[in-house]
């Protein structure tokens, strides 16, 4: 059976009929217009209810989002493309949405069946046996689809203890929906939250702890509607594991949602007599629903027979369907880049907000897989540029069958069309762009992109030398044994013990790495050097007595993001330069207003530079932690291969196949003179003064 069919009718034989009034009663005040156009400039639109399209932002280059809310409460927006396309003089294939509407209409409604769910969810952890196995993958993926469907707010009480009275459950169900309301949003979030659009944010994104508290967020780590939880997410999802291991997972995920407790809650809410209570509500069910729909799409496809697309694949178009991002594309672009982008680099759609083009898309919290599949998920129209070189490409392979399947098998997106073309076709695409944006848009070699709407600062640490990162490797030591050990004199007491003694075996060294208390050793031994301090004087660099238990917390949270390195990869070094440039170096980038994206640019570097070169420890210390408090990407050029080097976490690539492709984009880093002369303030260590002699230097 399809388990997430079979959630979707359970979910709907009782709550149906007021889901739909509710959606009715939204839906019409949505489309009622208002005269108001909101234009964002670089912390972009959210569209937690995925309704959102595009209109154009008057004079300005720049795109607004509009509601275009579709007809039924789980179906995508199509935004009238299909009515658009015979601007394009192209044959328009429309896909098999009717493949997934015969699984839902043959799948009878599954049972209460989510204590038993959470019996084998938790069993299956208890098998856990060391970070990042199969048993570990397959509880973090159950945990994205139920994110997808319901936020990390209510997530928690899918969770909850078998035997939990289901009364309670759905008393928490209703407070956790009303939470939202009873907190003060920002200034600049207030004019986009007409329909509970941030609100219901919060509810994707709010997290509880052990005490009952709400968990410390910074609006400014929600880009387009996603925060840190679906960092994760996306990490999980993405990992190229057997299909049987991602197909347990979904059906696991779509039983628990069968929470008998969570239904009445939700149910509760919808007929709360409070107008905020019942439009978010509506606003979860609605993601609820989409999710379940796109859950048994994923079920089918996964035990399909593919030729290139893999397991991660399916999961991430199903979840891409799910992020709530805007703005939403109308038609997306399957090419060769060298063989199309030199045509589209000069046309209008290039700059466009309704065309999805891998240039022109800013990734947030995704996966490389993530990043791609974004493009295409719930996009209502995909246009494939058949050239020589299209089937030589193993991605463009995979969107080809992807869209295959979409045709021949089953699709989740109705109204949804297939258009194929030759390069020297792509030229009619601008006058489809104008049609679908209701006017000709103007021309110009100046004139900026719709989106991304402004240059976007981005910021690019560069190569450093060998003795400022020497420095930074032993910060990063001392912070990770703050992490484990706690007080600054006993962490002092080790390191002047490996100073002098090489080891220290009384206690397991931070981390697995195999290299143990040495590796700390040899660490500290080269500060030493270079400061040329006498022997038997105190350590270069040390942390301050005063060193105290929020210090200590700080540490200890970003010593989680150390990576399993008991194989001796990553070098132990590289983590811990990442490890002190998170701590004391990009807190700053934060405050100069320059702290919401990280691009490592390695555009003309080796394969073999990459993997051995000192002075890129920074930049693979970063690659290697198991996340970051800010969305990370890869810039190379398009002979480079990156997708080849086995880029763990698997980042996003930006690939420049022409000059300018990333004209968004605007590099930042800072005067290497002046980040060195401020570092020891900026670190709160200890330096001895031989060492600090060579800052002020």
């Amino acid at each position: 059976m399809n388990e997430s069919a079979a959630s979707l009718r359970w979910l709907l034989d009782e709550l149906g009929e007021p889901l739909a009034r509710a959606w009715v009663e939204t839906r019409d005040r949505m489309r009622a217009p208002t005269g108001q156009t909101i234009v964002a400039t670089t912390d972009w639109i959210a569209d937690p209810w995925i309704v959102k399209g595009v209109e154009p932002a008057g004079l300005i280059a720049a795109a607004a989002p509009r509601y275009e809310p579709p007809d039924d409460v789980d179906a995508w927006p199509h935004f009238g493309v299909a009515a658009t396309l015979s601007a394009l003089a192209l044959p328009a294939t429309p896909t098999r949405h009717g493949g997934l509407s015969e699984i839902l209409a043959a799948t009878p409604a599954g049972g209460d069946d989510g204590e038993t769910a959470m019996r084998e969810f938790l069993a299956s952890q208890e098998r856990i046996a060391a970070h990042g196995d199969e048993a570990m993958i397959l509880g973090d993926q159950v945990r994205a689809w139920i994110l997808a469907a319901i936020g990390s707010l209510l997530r928690g009480l899918v969770f909850a203890p078998p035997g939990t009275d289901e009364a309670l459950v759905a008393q928490q169900a209703v407070a956790r929906v009303d939470a939202p309301l009873r907190l003060a949003l920002p200034r600049h979030w207030v004019l986009s939250d007409r329909f509970g659009d941030r609100r219901l944010e919060l509810l994707l994104n709010l997290t509880v702890e052990a005490d009952g508290s709400f968990t410390p967020i910074d609006p400014a780590d929600l880009r387009v509607g996603q925060g840190l939880p679906w960092q994760q997410a996306w990490r999980w999802l993405s990992m190229d594991v057997a299909p049987g291991l991602v197909l347990e997972g979904v059906r696991l995920a779509a039983r628990l949602l069968r929470n008998p407790g969570l239904r009445r809650g939700l149910g509760e809410a919808l007929a709360a007599g409070e107008p905020p209570s019942r439009l978010l509500a509506t606003g979860v069910l609605r993601r609820w629903v989409l999710a379940l729909r796109a859950m048994a799409w994923a079920e089918h496809a996964l035990v399909q027979a593919w030729e290139v697309v893999r397991p991660p694949d399916i999961a991430c178009v199903a979840f891409s369907a799910l992020k709530p991002e805007w703005p939403r594309r109308l038609l997306a672009i399957s090419h060769r880049s060298f063989e199309a982008k030199p045509a589209l680099r000069r046309m209008s759609v290039w700059r466009s907000a309704r065309c999805a083009i891998d240039a022109s898309y800013v990734p947030s919290w995704e996966t490389n897989t993530g990043m791609i599949w974004g493009l295409f998920a719930a996009t209502p129209a995909l246009l494939r540029v058949r050239t020589e070189a299209y089937q030589a490409s193993v991605w463009c392979r995979r969107e080809g069958e992807m869209i295959d399947h979409f045709c021949r098998r089953a699709d989740f997106v109705a109204g949804r069309h297939v258009l194929d073309a030759r390069v020297d076709q792509l030229a009619a695409l601008d006058a489809w762009e104008a049609v679908a944006r209701g006017a000709p848009r103007a021309t110009g070699p100046g004139l900026r992109s719709e989106f991304p709407p402004s240059e976007l600062t981005v910021w690019s640490p560069r190569p450093a030398p060998a003795s400022d990162l020497s420095v930074m490797r032993a910060a990063g030591a001392l912070r990770v044994m703050s992490a484990v050990l706690g007080r600054a004199r006993i962490v002092g007491r080790v390191v002047d013990a490996l100073r002098g003694d090489g080891d220290f075996p009384v206690i397991p060294a931070p981390t697995n790495h195999p290299g143990g208390w040495p590796a700390y050793a040899a660490i500290f031994r080269a500060v030493d050097a270079l400061a040329g301090g006498t022997p038997g004087a105190p350590a270069a660099l040390r942390l301050p007595d005063e060193y105290g238990d929020d210090d200590v917390a700080r540490d200890r949270a970003l010593c989680q993001l150390m990576p399993d390195m008991r194989l001796g990869t990553p070098a132990l070094g590289d983590a811990l330069v990442a490890i002190e440039f998170l701590r004391s170096v990009w807190p700053v980038m934060v405050d100069q207003g320059l702290g919401r994206f990280l691009v490592l640019n390695l555009q003309g570097l080796s394969r073999d530079d990459w993997l051995h070169d000192p002075a890129w420890s920074l930049q693979r210390g970063l690659a290697a932690l198991r996340g970051l408090p800010v969305p990370l990407w890869f810039l190379q050029n398009g002979d480079q291969g990156l997708s080849d080097w086995n880029l763990p976490g698997d980042p996003p690539i930006l690939t420049e196949h022409v000059d300018a492709q990333f004209s968004w984009m605007l590099e930042a880093s800072p005067e290497a003179a002046v980040w060195r002369r401020r570092y020891p303030e900026h670190a709160g260590l200890s330096v001895s003064p031989e060492l600090q002699a060579l800052y002020d230097a």
